[in-house]
């Protein structure tokens, strides 16, 4: 599914999940699990496949996505998912649960996803 090159750069061949095992300098093993995502970020992007506004926001995010999406993520820099949406027609997700700081927003298709960032400010 990956490989890793001699400066420890993984490269995706195929969608999944990957186990890794990483090696210390003391011995030491660490093992997790990875999800690799398509980010709809390659060649071939059409500008604004997702809208959010306003952006800056603080409480109602509002998006725009072409496509057929079927969910809507939001996630940490650091990668964790922070909330999960199902379209339901309203085109907003409420995100004053969020602390202040920068975002990315996750638009799955049934063949891509769309990511966006987004910024949660509050006054």
């Amino acid at each position: 599914v990956v490989s890793v090159d001699d400066k420890g750069t993984i490269t995706r061949h195929a969608a999944g999940a990957v186990k890794i095992t990483a090696y210390t300098a003391d011995g030491g093993v660490v093992r997790g699990t990875l999800d690799l995502l398509e980010t709809g970020l390659g060649d071939g992007l059409k500008e604004h496949e997702v809208m959010l506004y306003p952006n800056p926001v603080s409480d109602v995010l509002h998006y725009s996505v072409s496509g057929d999406t079927r969910e809507l993520s939001v996630y940490s820099l650091t990668g964790e998912r922070l909330l999960s949406h199902i379209p339901d027609g309203t085109n907003h997700i409420r995100v004053d649960g969020l602390q202040p700081g920068i975002y990315l927003l996750l638009a799955r298709t049934e063949r891509e996803i769309h990511a966006e960032r987004f910024i949660v400010n509050r006054n």
